[in-house]
């Protein structure tokens, strides 16, 4: 969960869009470059935390590109590619599936 209003509000808008997820499961916010952001939610796997849905922010593009990590691959290299044929993009069933397989923050 990302809990700064500064941070939200520098995220650009086609992320802020996943305000209600971002605020409800454990995830982490970065900036590759000025033209790529990403967030990165968590399942568990194996007693472990595994970058689960991936929502990569290409400022040239018009929409998010919406990533799962079907596999449970180990993506946190910093050159690691997500994987095209995980790319569910316009499916919002599927995003929704996903994202409530991830790891929900605990009220404190």
């Amino acid at each position: 969960m990302i809990k700064t209003d500064l941070t939200m509000r520098y995220m650009p808008k086609k992320l802020q869009a996943f305000k209600k997820y971002i605020e409800e499961y454990i995830c982490t916010y970065f900036v590759t470059s000025e033209e790529n952001h990403t967030i990165i939610f968590y399942t568990e796997h194996e007693d472990h935390y595994v970058p689960y849905v991936l929502l990569v922010c290409d400022m040239d593009s018009d929409y998010v590109e919406i990533y799962v990590n079907k596999t449970y691959d180990d993506i946190s290299s910093e050159d690691a590619q997500p994987v095209i044929t995980n790319l569910i993009s316009n499916d919002m069933v599927k995003f929704l599936e996903a994202i409530n397989k991830c790891i929900k923050e605990k009220a404190v």
